[in-house]
């Protein structure tokens, strides 16, 4: 239905657990001017595949020849439905809850304390000036490379100390990855 603003949120892909602490909520009129709105703001943890699944190689089936068991059995790191996309992973518990209150700034930032390495899924809702609903989502990977922890499905993650370098300077470079039995050559 119509809505006289639009909610968003800027929450990227994958975040750094220490540095991923608030969320910046925008209410704008259709027009570009901010409005000022109550809404609230939750943060729930999402289930991972029991297992790793590499990229889909080919478009989903409408048809599927085999059954789930068959296709585990014989394309263990190939997803069968959509469970390797975390719009999909089940809802878990909720790890935080809060009321924001946008106004005619800009941006308004919720602030929260870091979450622990995982997936979330971040929903804000608020009720436009004329009562209708409103509703956003977000999904996020929360990684912290320092305790070897990384998002679902990185085939490679890393993280280096900060640069540029120069010659015979020292740089910390560490590597990660969540496909078993990944080798890196370097």
């Amino acid at each position: 239905g119509y809505t006289a603003v639009n909610l968003s949120m800027e929450v990227p892909a994958t975040a750094e657990a220490d540095s991923f602490t608030t969320i910046p909520i925008r209410a704008l009129t259709w027009n570009g001017v901010p409005a000022a709105l109550q809404g609230r703001l939750t943060i729930t943890a999402l289930e991972k595949p029991d297992r790793f699944l590499r990229p889909r190689l080919w478009e989903h089936p409408d048809q599927f020849v085999l059954s789930e068991t068959q296709h585990r059995a014989q394309f263990p790191i190939d997803p069968y439905r959509e469970e390797n996309d975390i719009h999909n992973w089940t809802v878990g518990k909720e790890v935080f809850a809060t009321t924001y209150s946008t106004d005619t700034t800009d941006h308004t930032h919720v602030p929260f304390k870091a979450l622990p390495p995982g997936a979330y899924r971040i929903v804000a809702t608020a009720t436009d000036p004329s009562g209708a609903p409103l509703e956003t989502e977000a999904f996020v990977q929360v990684t912290d490379l320092s305790k070897g922890e990384i998002a679902y499905g990185q085939t490679l993650a890393f993280q280096s100390s900060s640069g540029p370098f120069e010659p015979g300077e020292r740089a910390e470079v560490q590597f990660g990855s969540t496909t078993p039995g990944t080798a890196i050559l370097y």
